[in-house]
């Protein structure tokens, strides 16, 4: 598990670039609302495929040669905005958008396959630690490098994104390869319903509402800090980065949490929190924004939301893990991509023109919303 834990860090610099990075640099060349269309053009990309490459992953047993091949897609269209040209930099965001997503499917049928023996829970929690860790890093990179110049931290960024891969390469058993039954082979469109029993449409719908809050939340989050509260676009950057450090360390005790106060209970409670938070901030957003400590305030709405988030990451991905056969859980991963990737394009694409006619508030509203729906979803998950 630890080879597969070290890699993760891939994971952890691609989504940092995509939530921090990637819509201050579209900015410079779209306006805000084609700058979420062209992130949710590469998410919806992602759901198309994420299907497919769990169906295949499933079939021929194993699954880092497509995580492999995520790896160098990414690498590459990090490099691409370093061309100065708005269509190289609409291609590079929607390779980071796909790949970021298209990571998930892949990656958390390996840490599943992997982590039969210590347990779901504690294998999740490890992997997701490492990933948000690995965000708060980045994020220090693009907070030290991005005053120097774009280039060169999207140059340290790219080395992020490649070099980790190293280490699940070399922890890999030789021949590795999945015990399945024959049937695998003839994957249907039967197979696949039987994945939808009635506690796994529970877990997806929390996924989609869950989601949609997240992916309308962070793409936009370093923006609000920075225009609403007048705070730099790094300082804001290595506060976000700091909320993904606290959501990593939190992630690490997953398994000790869900042992102390019970699996479900944990995930209901976690979102609760999250939500309760977003309520409280959206009732006292105009009070909170005219004092003179209103980007710290927003800080710390967000440092206290990344903790439940810890706690979520891991017991999500854990959840769905317990709920599906072994031999299914690539597609499994694969259906639940879409949910999460649908949710999140749909809820890009809306919260740009949201933004500009409500302001960061009617963004804040909707996404509590959203989190109040995934924990009254999660509660039914049994």
């Amino acid at each position: 598990m630890y080879g597969v834990m070290l890699g993760s860090v891939t994971i952890g610099f691609v989504f940092s670039i995509v939530n921090m990075l990637l819509i201050p640099l579209l900015k410079e060349s779209f306006t805000p609302a084609i700058s979420g269309f062209i992130v949710s053009a590469g998410m919806l990309l992602a759901a198309a495929a994420g299907p497919l490459i769990g169906l295949w992953s499933d079939r021929i047993g194993k699954r880092l040669p497509f995580i492999g091949g995520l790896v160098v897609l990414s690498f590459s269209g990090t490099l691409l905005p370093i061309l100065n040209n708005s269509v190289a930099s609409a291609c590079g965001g929607v390779i980071l958008a796909f790949c970021a997503y298209s990571f998930l499917g892949p990656y958390s049928s390996l840490v599943a396959d992997r982590a039969e023996a210590s347990g779901a829970n504690r294998g999740f929690g490890a992997v997701m630690g490492a990933v948000n860790v690995s965000g708060f890093a980045a994020s220090l990179v693009i907070n030290r490098l991005y005053e120097v110049g774009t280039d060169i931290t999207l140059f340290a960024l790219s080395a992020g994104v490649l070099l980790p891969f190293i280490f699940p390469l070399l922890s890999a058993p030789r021949h590795e390869h999945l015990e399945r039954p024959d049937s695998i082979e003839k994957m249907t469109l039967r197979a696949v319903v039987e994945i939808l029993s009635k506690p796994v449409l529970f877990f997806f719908s929390m996924q989609f509402f869950a989601w949609f809050s997240i992916g309308g939340l962070f793409p936009f989050l370093t923006s609000f800090l920075s225009s609403e509260t007048s705070m730099s676009l790094s300082t804001a950057v290595t506060w976000f980065g700091g909320s993904t450090l606290l959501s990593g360390i939190t992630s690490f005790f997953t398994a000790t949490a869900a042992k102390a106060f019970g699996e479900k209970r944990l995930l209901v409670v976690s979102l609760s929190v999250i939500a309760s938070i977003g309520c409280l901030y959206s009732a006292l957003y105009g009070r909170l924004l005219s004092g003179t400590g209103a980007g710290y305030a927003g800080v710390s709405v967000f440092l206290l939301s990344s903790l439940g988030l810890g706690f979520y990451y891991s017991l999500s991905s854990a959840t769905l893990a317990k709920l599906v056969e072994p031999h299914k859980r690539g597609v499994a991963f694969g259906i639940n991509s879409i949910f999460m990737i649908l949710s999140q394009a749909v809820s890009v694409a809306l919260m740009g023109g949201l933004i500009s006619a409500w302001g960061y508030r009617g963004m804040i509203l909707v996404c509590t919303v959203g989190f109040v729906l995934a924990a009254l979803s999660a509660s039914r998950i049994s």
